[in-house]
Formats: structure tokens, C-alpha cells, sequence
């Protein structure tokens, strides 16, 4: 079986693979390309993309796995970080017929392997798909945080628009000068295990000229408009919330958007979803999508009982790193019982040794330098 990048002729299959294996995209990443119909007239210019540093060099990494001249599965990766330390798998296919025969792991692997610098690699999977849970257990991954998808009707967003919410907060718009206060917001809201998975730095809040320009011209193309804004405090000097909206300009798709509030100021969830109900009145109507996370305990109770939304879809985030076999493998070497087999050895830190000065029986150098 042959592994290796997707070329033109390889669209059609892979395709159709994505459209009969693919789970409900509620909450597609900007900027990524999927390997849907309109990837045709794409393919060109995104390969070459690829070929130097840019915003979109990733946007389409997609690799195939082949048998006998016949493509049987594809997997599509992407980086989740400024620094490509962290990168995400963002769909995995395999012919219904050849299904449980190691070729979603031989791809999995392949991707491991060619992309290197990733240290650390995630993937969200439906927590019904027992086999696609079953091949990410089986090549590392283990559970980091559950996702739950939320879905807002046009007819509850313009009842939240024209509810009277005390509006305290001050909102503004997201600048590159913001990025320290919006990172920080980030660590604060994240749990430990998560922060250091995805690694986030202030550069991954910040954009320069080239991207804001890719960004854009990606926003004209797929009729999407990108708000964002975040609460500010002035007396701590510090970012309580944010809101990241996507707004679809031509009502063809789902708004979405992403809500986050610190633990502290968690009554800021019903202005933040006010405000973003307020942005999609100017705009057709269509269904907004949320994501929540499990550590956000407060949010998922204000979307589940004080908005009445409905659930999508609920993941498990997954994620694969050389930090998490590191208790794995010293609780394999205690239960070997190293210490009573062999005497003096220890799973301790290993403690410095002084430096001994051997004696010889040539004389010192004749220089100047302190011994």
C-alpha cells in the first residue's frame, strides 16, 4: 500500500469517501478547505501555496492512501498553533469494505511521521463512533475534554435580541495590540492539561498584514464575516470575555460562534450572547452554532436552561502527545519490580555525583589558567 500527498486525479474519490464518511461539520474551521465539489477549481492554487510559508500553506493537507491504483482512504491534517507544535486531525476515511484492516492507522502513522515538528496531535470524534474511538485509542490518543455543539433557531435569536439585558460590560473590538490580554484569557480559562496541549502564545492571537489579507479574501470567498470583540476591565487591566462571531453574509450557512468568559465574571454569558444576537439582526436569518467545553460548566447550564438550545452533536477531544506516556511508562518499570532484582536501583532523580580529580603523573600545564 502506497501513502502519499492527494493529486488532482485523486479529487473525485476522495470526494465521494468524504461525503459517505464525514460526521456533521457544525463547527468548520476558517480558512480550511475541505475535499468537497468546489475543491476543483481551488486545487491549483492552494498546491501551490503549499510550496512556502503562508497562511494557506495548510489549508489542504490531504494525504491518500492507495492499493493497486485505487485510492481506499484519505486523511486530512492541519496546524492548531502560530508555532506547528500542535496539529489536528481534521477527518480520517477509509472504503466501508476495507475497514478494519490497520488502514486508518497505517494513515495515521503517515501523517506522524511526516510532519515531524507536531509534537502533540488532537482529534474530536463523535462519542458514538465506537470504531473511529477504537483507532485513536489504539495509536495513542486519550480523552483530554468533551465537546458539546449547541444549536440557536433564527426565532430564539431574535427573542434574545430584543430581550433587556443590563448591558455593563464594554465591549471592543480585537486589534494585534490585544493579543497579550486575549492569551491570557485563554490560560485562564483553559484547564492545565488543555493549555498544554494546544500551547498557545500571544502570536497565536495575533495577524499580520499578509494574514489579515488572506483572511479576507477567504471571508469574500466563502461569504462569511468575521467579528470579533472582547470585554475589557480597566481596573485589573485585564480581558474577561470574548466573542469570536462568524457571521454568514449570504444565509446560505450557520452563524457560529465561539463564547468565553472567565470563571470569575460568568454573568457576562448572557450580554455576550446578547451582543451576538444584536450583530446577527443585520444579517439573514439562519441557525447559530455554540461549542461548549466540559471544564465550562456555567456556560452549558446557561445554554441548556436559560436559552433552551438544542444539541448537535457531542465529541470527545482526543489528543496524543510524548507528555502523556511518561506516567505510562513509569508505572510499567514499578510493576516490573526493578529494585528487588536489582539491588541499589532507583525510579527516583538521580542525584550528581561529586567530581573526583584523578591523579596522574604528568606535570601541571605551564599556563595561566586557574586550575
Amino acid at each position: 500500500m502506497l501513502i502519499r500527498p492527494i493529486k488532482y486525479r485523486d479529487l473525485e474519490t476522495v470526494r465521494k469517501l468524504y461525503d459517505a464518511s464525514s460526521s456533521l461539520a457544525v463547527f468548520p474551521e476558517l480558512g480550511v478547505c475541505l475535499p468537497t465539489q468546489g475543491i476543483h477549481r481551488l486545487y491549483g492554487p492552494l498546491k501551490l501555496l503549499s510550496v512556502f510559508p503562508n497562511p494557506l500553506q495548510h489549508s489542504f493537507d490531504l494525504h491518500v492512501a492507495q492499493m493497486e491504483g485505487q485510492v481506499v482512504g484519505f486523511v486530512q491534517v492541519r496546524p492548531s498553533n502560530a508555532r506547528q507544535s500542535t496539529w489536528k486531525v481534521e477527518d480520517i476515511a477509509v472504503l466501508p469494505a476495507l475497514q478494519g484492516q490497520g488502514i486508518g492507522t497505517r494513515l495515521l502513522r503517515h501523517v506522524f511521521e511526516y510532519y515531524r515538528q507536531g509534537r502533540n496531535w488532537i482529534v474530536e470524534v463523535n462519542i458514538h463512533n465506537r470504531s473511529a474511538l477504537a483507532l485513536y485509542r489504539q495509536n495513542g490518543f486519550q480523552p483530554l475534554a468533551k465537546h458539546c455543539y449547541w444549536r440557536l433557531s433564527p426565532g430564539l435569536l431574535s427573542e434574545l435580541a430584543r430581550t433587556d439585558v443590563v448591558q455593563s460590560a464594554n465591549f471592543l473590538p480585537v486589534s494585534n495590540a490585544d493579543a497579550a490580554l486575549l492569551c491570557h484569557l485563554n490560560d485562564a480559562t483553559t484547564p492545565g492539561e488543555v493549555r498544554q496541549i494546544y500551547s498557545y502564545q500571544p502570536t497565536d492571537f495575533y495577524q499580520t498584514f499578509p494574514q489579515r489579507f488572506v483572511n479576507l479574501a477567504m471571508e469574500t470567498v466563502q461569504q462569511v464575516l468575521h467579528v470579533r470583540q472582547y470585554v475589557y476591565e480597566s481596573h485589573r487591566q485585564v480581558a474577561i470575555g470574548s466573542l469570536d462571531l462568524w457571521v454568514s453574509k449570504n444565509g446560505l450557512q450557520p452563524h457560529r460562534a465561539h463564547l468565553v468568559a472567565h470563571s470569575g465574571y460568568t454573568w457576562l454569558y448572557p450580554q455576550l450572547a446578547a451582543q451576538v444576537a444584536r450583530i446577527l439582526q443585520n444579517y439573514p436569518p439562519q441557525d447559530l452554532h455554540l461549542v461548549s467545553a466540559d471544564y465550562e460548566a456555567k456556560f452549558e447550564e446557561f445554554l441548556e436552561q436559560n436559552l433552551a438550545a438544542e444539541v448537535l452533536e457531542r465529541k470527545l477531544l482526543m489528543s496524543r502527545s510524548v507528555w502523556h506516556k511518561v506516567p505510562e511508562v513509569r508505572k510499567l518499570l514499578e510493576s516490573l519490580q526493578l529494585p528487588e532484582m536489582l539491588p541499589g536501583f532507583s525510579l527516583g532523580k538521580p542525584l550528581p555525583e561529586p567530581i573526583q580529580r584523578h591523579e596522574t603523573n604528568q606535570d601541571p600545564p605551564s599556563s595561566n589558567w586557574p586550575l
